[in-house]
């Protein structure tokens, strides 16, 4: 339960005083209470042989009461074997010298999920303001309650999200431990993925929750570590990396659908459609014709101006096509430098300050041709009742197009390309020999500088954004949106570890 005295509807009778006692109008109150249920049984074999072959046999049933009855159980297995084969090798220079460690492994497993509490229920009721173009009501009213149904309702047909996933893998050490690698391939099914999906207005509804079809996802995981420099006097060089490639796939939805949109804003709306990626971008854009062979932006005999797309078009997915990172750590004799550099590469994201800024003409894109009529690149007109295409040489206004066109029908034209490099971590550290502390209860003294999130490279076309800065999180339906959000935060700082 809290409560708050809000002075933008009613305020202090005395000022500073502090008491809800002390109050010009109804106090803004609410109620919260969740309840969830759940309960689990959980086996686990494991099994060894000479430290050579390990096998493990998981298995776990859960009940939830967040779904209906009947179907509020569901139970997922898991098995994982390896072999290290190094194990086989009979000890000599090959061994010792060159293949220090190798293991292979295999594993099949799943893990289910229900969905949040009440998403298999009936919408219950709230109690907020009532606004209208004279301001804001809270009630009660002269002692009248008011309340309204919430506007997220249900589905009680909900079944259990379910993930099914195969990973083959090894992992191998050579040249005693100064090269290490890494590889795993995997595939991962999701069944009923449980998300909640807008709702026509006329409902009287915002939102539900839905099982919206099936998801795979297949890729690979690379990392290597590397120390081409180690010496006996303390100087070491280490270099490391990791790749990951993920390619997502709807494979189906329910309800006999080709797509499901699941959020948005500003025309433009963030799917999930069959044969793309789960989180694609869909919108009005500038329409494209073939004209001699090549494509060509149809625009306005009159105008010039770009002419919008019938319906939406899809604009990309802002899930990358993959992402890496590399670093370094150099040391001597307690002194460490640490560098981390991150990477993803192949997604886009819809840019709100892209928007605003050719609207107010701030952005670079507004200043061409000095901001004069010109004639848009490589378009065409349609003559009038044909379907005959003439080269267009009517100039367009870039003030008409900037505030007016873009802005209502080209939703498309915020979508941005979201590859970048950032130097994610860099750091300066010292770790106090022992030999000055040895008779001290300190185990361990260390204390260094650091910054992160310290330099950023974007695509060309990207000069708005960091493409990680999202209005809704690294989580949900709406990712991939920055909404005006706030900038990312370059941080600096310093660090003293002691153990005992």
């Amino acid at each position: 339960l809290s409560a708050t005295i809000d002075p933008g509807t009613n305020g202090l009778v005395i000022p500073n005083f502090y008491n809800f006692s002390n109050n010009l109008g109804p106090i803004s109150a609410t109620n919260s209470l969740t309840r969830q249920r759940s309960f689990a049984l959980y086996a686990d074999f494991m099994f060894n042989f000479q430290r050579e072959l390990f096998l493990e046999v998981t298995g776990r049933n859960d009940w939830s009461s967040t779904l209906p009855d009947g179907r509020n159980s569901y139970f997922y297995p898991g098995a994982n074997a390896s072999w290290v084969f190094t194990e086989r090798l009979q000890s000599g220079t090959f061994k010792e010298k060159v293949l220090n460690y190798g293991k292979v492994r295999l594993g099949a497993g799943g893990v289910g999920n229900s969905p949040t509490p009440y998403a298999n229920n009936s919408a219950g009721f709230t109690q907020s303001a009532i606004s209208s173009g004279f301001g804001s009501v809270i009630p009660p009213v002269n002692g009248v309650p008011a309340y309204q149904v919430q506007n997220v309702f249900g589905n009680n047909n909900l079944k259990p999200e379910q993930t099914h996933e195969m990973e083959v893998g090894t992992d191998l050490s050579f040249f005693k431990d100064r090269i290490a690698a890494s590889f795993t391939y995997y595939n991962i099914l999701t069944r009923n993925l449980i998300t909640m999906v807008p709702t026509a207005p006329s409902s009287g509804f915002t939102s539900n929750y839905v099982n919206v079809g099936d998801i795979t996802n297949r890729g690979i995981e690379v990392s290597l570590r590397g120390t081409p420099i180690s010496t006996r006097y303390g100087l070491k060089w280490d270099l490391f990396g990791t790749y990951t490639r993920n390619k997502n796939n709807v494979v189906s939805l329910n309800g006999n659908v080709d797509h499901v949109v699941l959020g948005g804003f500003d025309g433009m709306n963030v799917v999930a459609a069959v044969g793309r990626p789960f989180g694609t971008f869909y919108a009005a854009d500038i329409q494209y014709v073939i004209h001699n062979g090549k494509f060509a932006v149809l625009v306005d005999q009159a105008t010039g101006l770009p002419i919008a797309t019938k319906k939406p078009i899809y604009a990309g997915s802002y899930q990358p096509k993959f992402q890496a990172s590399w670093g370094t750590d150099l040391s001597y004799k307690g002194l460490k430098l640490h560098a981390l550099f991150t990477t993803k590469q192949g997604n886009q994201f819809y840019s709100r300050n892209k928007m605003v800024m050719d609207f107010t003409g701030t952005s670079e894109a507004t200043t061409v041709n000095n901001r004069e009529k010109y004639v848009w690149a490589n378009s065409v007109y349609q003559v009038a009742n044909t379907n005959i295409l003439q080269t267009n040489t009517t100039k367009f206004s870039p003030y008409t197009y900037y505030t007016t066109t873009e802005q209502q029908s080209l939703p498309g034209q915020g979508i941005v390309n979201g590859s970048y490099v950032r130097l994610q971590e860099l750091a300066l550290s010292y770790k106090i020999p022992q030999k000055y502390y040895s008779r001290s209860p300190f185990g361990g003294l260390e204390a260094g500088l650091f910054g992160t999130n310290l330099l950023l490279w974007t695509a060309e076309s990207n000069k708005y954004d960091d493409p990680e800065a999202t209005s809704s999180g690294a989580t949900g339906n709406a990712q991939g949106f920055n909404y005006t959000a706030r900038p990312s935060v370059r941080n600096y700082g310093f660090f003293v570890k002691v153990n005992f």
